[in-house]
């Protein structure tokens, strides 16, 4: 989420998102359907305006959408009051361009931004109630949220997702997704972060697993004392059957740039390779970032 930030009032651009593939896999306790998803954020944005005030308050200019308590928006902001026990509120303004009731995850991404905004306060503590929701979706979001956190105590957060016994593999992957988007912005990544990821990474669950790939190249840098440990991850995915997983190697490998990641892509054989029609366009753009 990108965020500009003005005295006393900060806008974050909220991305849509788009539903690639659902499948409804069970029903859980709470009536709620069990959902496997994947989605892609987009281009597309709800500007998410924040302004600090003695009460709570939310507009929607231009939407026909009724601001009202049920707006996640607003539960969002509630729920972090009410676990800080701070007594502050903040002045919502949402600017939609994501279709109503489209399945585009616009009041997901406006709940997220809230919440992640809020952070410079104390939304880790909000975050930590909303991780142990019985509904997927909120654990998701929260993790999504943690992405804008820059703590150790949201990385802590992060890191028990992953390594939570039974957790459903569309946390893990929020989890995955928001621990890159940290180390993007962090270049002093500790290993904690990077043996996490090496363990993900070798997950049953080919979401999982392959989103931890792609997560390390953002992770490791050249320097990095697990590189050789991440080096043959990346070098196992790329000669695996698992489409994305190798793809997302290809990626990786790009992204460190290092002499290593380059020997590897320059070593790759299209003709052993289980996938040589999708890799073999991908490896050849790649190299031509090292030239």
């Amino acid at each position: 989420m990108e965020r500009r930030e003005r005295r006393n009032a900060v806008t974050v651009l909220a991305p849509a998102k788009l539903n690639l593939a659902l499948d409804v896999v069970g029903l859980l306790p709470g009536g709620y359907h069990d959902l496997d998803m994947t989605m892609q954020a987009i281009t597309l944005y709800e500007r998410v305006m924040l302004r600090r005030s003695a009460g709570l308050s939310l507009r929607l200019p231009g939407s026909l959408v009724q601001p009202n308590d049920k707006n996640t928006a607003i539960k969002a902001a509630l729920a972090f009051f009410h676990y800080t026990g701070l007594l502050a509120g903040v002045d919502i303004t949402i600017y939609k361009n994501t279709p109503v009731r489209a399945g585009m995850a616009g009041g997901s991404a406006d709940a997220a931004a809230v919440l992640g905004t809020l952070r410079d306060i104390r939304a880790t503590d909000a975050l930590t109630v909303l991780l142990e929701d019985d509904v997927v979706r909120v654990r998701a979001n929260a993790c999504a949220a943690l992405a804008a956190t820059d703590d150790e105590a949201g990385e802590q957060l992060l890191l028990e997702r992953l390594s939570q016994a039974g957790e459903n593999t569309l946390v893990k992957v929020s989890a995955l997704d928001a621990l890159a988007r940290r180390c993007e912005r962090n270049e002093s990544v500790g290993e904690r972060v990077l043996s996490a990821l090496l363990v993900c990474s070798t997950d049953s669950d080919l979401d999982v697993s392959s989103t931890a790939v792609w997560a390390l190249g953002f992770a490791c840098g050249a320097q990095s004392a697990s590189r050789d440990q991440v080096q043959a991850v990346l070098e196992g995915a790329l000669a695996g059957e698992a489409e994305w997983g190798a793809r997302y190697a290809v990626e990786s490998l790009t992204r460190i740039h290092d002499d290593k990641a380059h020997a590897t892509l320059a070593a790759f054989d299209a003709s052993t390779s289980a996938l040589p029609d999708i890799l073999t366009p991908l490896v050849t753009q790649a190299l031509a970032t090292f030239e």
